[in-house]
């Protein structure tokens, strides 16, 4: 039983560590959204600016 409760926790364990990394991910990735869409956001005010001065 021992043997089997050991094998139980380093599974446990190996899960939260993939759980861990995919969380790790995610917020690389919204950070990186987050940041391209204030890009975005600036030059599309930027541009509908300049697209209003010019009528």
């Amino acid at each position: 039983m021992r043997i089997s409760g050991q094998k139980e926790i380093a599974n446990l364990m190996k899960i939260i560590r993939i759980f861990k990394e995919a969380i790790t991910r995610q917020k690389e990735y919204d950070f990186d959204l987050k940041r391209e869409f204030q890009e975005w956001d600036s030059l599309s005010d930027e541009a509908l600016l300049n697209f209003e001065d010019a009528l």
